[in-house]
């Protein structure tokens, strides 16, 4: 993840966003983001005012990325016609434009998140 100067969350690792996980293909993570007991420390602990507005902002994403899927979904798979062989499709471009699906969409592709849907992801 880079944080720019206002504050901004990019995701820059397309490699780990697609198929490319670190370990060439290993896919240990299960749970639908990585969220350290660390983190939620720096963040004041699960009831601290910090972790609040995190949830609300990844909750926020979450429902956004949900919404504009079908946009990124198409995009991914422009970029896979176009260049099949960048790292990031190492497992293949349908499997990472299916598995991108899965994780943008993981109710279906026709079902949007509620706040709640989100709220659970995070609790895993």
């Amino acid at each position: 993840m880079l944080l720019d100067k206002t504050g901004h969350l990019i995701h820059i690792d397309f490699g780990f966003m697609l198929t490319d996980a670190p370990g060439r293909g290993l896919r240990f993570e299960t749970a639908p983001f990585k969220l350290s007991a660390d983190f939620v420390q720096i963040l004041g602990g699960p009831d601290g005012e910090g972790f609040r507005r995190f949830r609300n902002s990844m909750v926020s994403g979450m429902q956004a990325l949900n919404k504009h899927s079908a946009k990124i979904i198409l995009l991914v798979q422009m970029v896979a016609a176009a260049q099949s062989d960048l790292s990031c499709f190492t497992g293949g471009t349908k499997e990472a434009v299916d598995e991108l699906k899965e994780r943008l969409c993981p109710l279906g592709i026709d079902r949007k998140l509620s706040k709640g849907d989100c709220e659970r992801y995070i609790d895993q």
